[in-house]
C-alpha cells in the first residue's frame, strides 16, 4: 500500500506498508492548528444523547442508552434527549382510520372485491391469484382462484349471476380499487349491461376498500396457519384459500346481528 501526500514544495512522500488481509492499517496523528486558523475538524463537540442519537443514524433512546451501557468508550453527558424534528418527520405514521359505521341495508347494495397476488408457488392448476367478493349487508364472501389477473371478468361473471339468484336481489354497486382487472374495457361494458354502478378508491388511499383488504388479511393468516399446522407444502395454497373462504361463510361475525354467520343466516332465511 502506497499514500502520497503533496508537500509544499510540490514533492511526494511514499510510505509503504504490507497490507494484512488486504486491510492497511495506518496511525495518524493530528498537529493542532495554529490559533488564527478554524477547521471544523479540531472542533470539540460534547458526546451529549443528542449527539450520539444522530451518529448512529437516529437510532431510538432506548437503543443509544443500551449500547453505552454495554460498551467502553462512549460517554453521555447531558439530560434527556432531546425532541428531533427529523425523525418526526421521517418517522411518523399515519393513524388508524376509524371503522366505517355505515352498512348496506339491503343485501348486494354494496359488494366489496379486491384481488389478491401473485403467490410465489402456482397451484396444481396453474393458479397465481385469488379474487374476493363480499356482501356488505350480508358478509357473504366468495373467492375465486385466478391465473392471470384478467380473469376477474370471469370470475365476477359466475358470482354476480349465482348471488343474485341466491338472495333475491339485484347487486347494485361493486367498490374496488384502481386495478386494471377492474378497469379494463370488457369490465366495464358488463357493469354498464347489466346496470351496476361502480366505485372507485382513491389512488393509494387503501382504507377506502378497508373491507376487502381486511377480508384478504384474514384469508391469508388462516391459510398460513392452516398449512404450517399440518406441514401442506406450498403449492396447496389455494385448496387451503377456498377452505377458508367456505369456513368464514359460517365463522360468527361481530358484524352481523347476534354475531351470527351469514351460513346462519342462510339458514334461517330458508
Amino acid at each position: 500500500m502506497t499514500i502520497r501526500t503533496p508537500l509544499a514544495a510540490g514533492r511526494n512522500v511514499c510510505y509503504r506498508r504490507r497490507l494484512e488481509n488486504w486491510l492497511g492499517f495506518v496511525d495518524i496523528e493530528f498537529l493542532p492548528p495554529p490559533p488564527t486558523i478554524e477547521l471544523s475538524a479540531f472542533v470539540k463537540v460534547s458526546p451529549s444523547r443528542d449527539l450520539w442519537h444522530t451518529r448512529l443514524g437516529h437510532a431510538s433512546e432506548a437503543s443509544v442508552k443500551l449500547l453505552a451501557s454495554s460498551c467502553a468508550g462512549m460517554p453521555l453527558s447531558g439530560g434527556p434527549f432531546s425532541t428531533c424534528e427529523a425523525c418526526i418527520i421521517g418517522k411518523h405514521t399515519q393513524q388508524p382510520h376509524p371503522p366505517s359505521t355505515s352498512r348496506a341495508s339491503l343485501p348486494l347494495e354494496l359488494v366489496h372485491s379486491d384481488l389478491c397476488g401473485p403467490f410465489p408457488v402456482q397451484t396444481p392448476h396453474g393458479k397465481l391469484y385469488f379474487i374476493i367478493f363480499l356482501d356488505d349487508h350480508l358478509n357473504a364472501l366468495d373467492l375465486q382462484l385466478l391465473a392471470t389477473k384478467d380473469q376477474a371478468l370471469d370470475a365476477f361473471r359466475v358470482v354476480h349471476p349465482h348471488w343474485e339468484k341466491k338472495y333475491g336481489h339485484k347487486l347494485k354497486t361493486l367498490r374496488t380499487d384502481n386495478g386494471g382487472e377492474f378497469l379494463g374495457n370488457a369490465f366495464t361494458l358488463y357493469l354498464v349491461e347489466n346496470g351496476i354502478e361502480r366505485q372507485l378508491a382513491a389512488p393509494y388511499a387503501h382504507q377506502q376498500n378497508g373491507r376487502a383488504e381486511r377480508v384478504i388479511r384474514t384469508i391469508e393468516g388462516r391459510v398460513l396457519s392452516m398449512m404450517a399446522a399440518v406441514g401442506a407444502p406450498r403449492n396447496l395454497w389455494g385448496e387451503a384459500s377456498l377452505a377458508c373462504a367456505y369456513l368464514f361463510m359460517f365463522t360468527p361475525s361481530s358484524v352481523l346481528p347476534r354475531g351470527c354467520s351469514c351460513g346462519v343466516l342462510d339458514w334461517e332465511a330458508a
